[in-house]
């Protein structure tokens, strides 16, 4: 019985000590693997390239070049911001694609009757022309800082300073020529400017309002003079901090050329695609610019308050009996 109470034991003993092993193995070997981290959400389908882009081929990227080389550009704001405007050109592009063979014969004739007047490659032209102006846009906002950021911090300061001064100044209970002039500056520039440019601005005004006020700013125990001239000094700092380099001035104008081809691409287009499906105003939608279309809507809006009353629909309210 001895022997065999003895052999269980040495069993157990040695199965507790394979168990420890075991664990401290897999502890190892936890220790030892990375910890997985959050790649995002998953797609159910994998994107895609746009199908356009393998219509850019090496011939209209040359006959771009060339084209953009020889314009001369004028005008080229597009009137609402950089990304709405291209994401505009791209959709422009794809309703070009969409109906250059008609998805619905029956209902919608082919853009591609009209390819005398478009060209066979236009919706590849506005996507590459987009794809230049991006990264044209890029290269344009490489700037150099030509002075310490610690001075952005003192001209906020002073700006600040001079700003409450001269409105405390303003406020001595008589109306004169000075109120005027500094509800002026507190209409033309913000209280806490938003971007070098406008600290610059705001730091200049306020500056020379005090220099012509300098007398009475003195009457204020706290008010150091001094401050003044800083922002002078300061507003001239900061209008030079950020200097285009060569190669961003370049980048600037191939910008403006490349939105200049776009627009011109999308004018056309739009022309012929109202003239085309004239008819069917859906397709004429799907073309035109949606940032454009909201604000004449919004210009138009008829104000019921100053008379300007919506029309009723055609036929009712206006004395016809069907």
């Amino acid at each position: 019985m001895r022997t065999k109470s003895k052999s269980k034991s040495k069993s157990t003993s040695t199965a507790a000590r394979s168990t420890k092993v075991a664990k401290a193995d897999a502890a190892k070997a936890a220790k030892a693997a990375p910890a997985k981290q959050y790649q995002g959400p998953l797609l159910e389908k994998p994107t895609a390239a746009l199908e356009i882009r393998s219509d850019i081929t090496p011939e209209i990227v040359a006959a771009i070049a060339a084209e953009a080389k020889a314009t001369i550009y004028d005008d080229v704001e597009p009137g609402m911001p950089f990304s709405i405007f291209v994401a505009e050109a791209i959709d422009c592009a794809l309703m070009v694609q969409k109906y250059w063979k008609s998805p619905n014969p029956d209902k919608y004739r082919s853009l591609s009757l009209y390819a005398y007047r478009l060209g066979e490659t236009m919706a590849a032209e506005i996507v590459h022309l987009v794809d230049l102006a991006e990264v044209a846009r890029d290269g344009a906002k490489v700037t150099t800082n030509a002075v310490d950021d610690r001075q952005l911090e003192r001209a906020r300061f002073v700006n600040r300073e001079l700003r409450l001064a001269v409105e405390f100044d303003a406020d001595d209970g008589v109306r004169n020529e000075k109120d005027d002039s500094v509800e002026a500056l507190k209409r033309s520039h913000e209280t806490e400017p938003a971007t070098i440019a406008a600290l610059a601005d705001s730091l200049g005004a306020y500056a020379r309002h005090a220099k012509k006020y300098e007398a009475s700013l003195a009457q204020s125990p706290d008010f150091d003079g001094a401050l003044i001239e800083e922002g002078e000094l300061l507003s001239d700092a900061l209008r030079a901090r950020r200097k285009a380099t060569g190669s961003s001035n370049d980048a600037l104008e191939s910008r403006d050329v490349y939105l200049q081809l776009l627009r011109n691409r999308l004018g056309k287009v739009r022309k012929v695609v109202r003239h085309a499906y004239r008819s069917t105003p859906e397709v004429i939608r799907e073309a035109t610019s949606a940032f454009h279309r909201e604000r004449r809507r919004a210009d138009r809006k008829p104000d019921p308050l100053e008379g300007d009353e919506p029309l009723p629909p055609d036929g009712e309210g206006n004395g016809d009996k069907k």
